[in-house]
């Protein structure tokens, strides 16, 4: 969808925009693993630039650790699509601190790129990050994007309390997650009564309040 429509563009439109993908993510019978080899980075990355209709994209991320491929093969990786001129920047998914600080040493210590990028979860009910990684980002320059602002629907409401997740649900359609405690519904409650104050839904506070955190 996205390489349609870029493809309809005007010239200046296409300089201005910028094109992140991600790689890693096998899916098969047995479930969801991640493979952050060099083959596949590059198989991965192929795909997605030829589904795009682009040669190049600005980003490229690992969607998750691997826990099978040292993270020196990893980014060596990433460094032979830099040098083929196929991704510009390199970024890391879903990592912890000191997976974090695992691959920013290793990229010193053997010269190789480095994740300039990293995308977290991060809400009010997931804020693990501020205790270091968001220290990590600051120190090194790193840039950052939260997802799941809303904790997947959870800071919205959509799910009540001592009830199942809605059929067409997110937990419905993904069942290892998990509904949240009986804690976890007061401070809902808590973010709805001031959501309902300053005349906003609870998800919208949410958000806003991702959205202003420093970082």
């Amino acid at each position: 969808m996205i390489g349609r429509w870029l493809a309809r563009q005007d010239s200046k439109a296409r300089q201005r925009i910028r094109i992140a993908t991600k790689v890693g993510t096998i899916v098969s019978a047995e479930g969801m693993r991640t493979d952050l080899s060099p083959r596949t980075i590059a198989e991965h990355l192929s795909s997605s630039l030829e589904r795009l209709d682009l040669e190049h994209v600005d980003l490229c991320l690992s969607h998750g650790p691997d826990t099978q491929a040292p993270i020196e093969a990893t980014l060596e990786g990433f460094a032979a699509v830099i040098e083929a001129g196929k991704v510009s920047h390199i970024g890391a998914c879903n990592v912890t601190p000191d997976q974090l600080r695992d691959a920013l040493a290793a990229s010193d210590r053997l010269g190789l790129p480095r994740f300039e990028w990293i995308q977290n979860a991060y809400s009010l009910l997931s804020r693990t990050d501020e205790s270091e990684l968001f220290a990590i980002c600051r120190d090194h320059g790193l840039g950052l994007t939260p997802y799941s602002p809303v904790a997947g629907g959870v800071l919205t409401r959509k799910y009540a309390r001592d009830q199942p997740p809605p059929r067409d649900s997110r937990l419905s359609l993904r069942p290892e997650g998990a509904l949240s405690s009986p804690g976890t519904f007061d401070s809902i409650d808590r973010l709805r009564q001031h959501a309902a104050a300053l005349g906003v839904s609870a998800g919208a506070l949410a958000l806003a309040w991702v959205m202003s955190h420093p970082l």
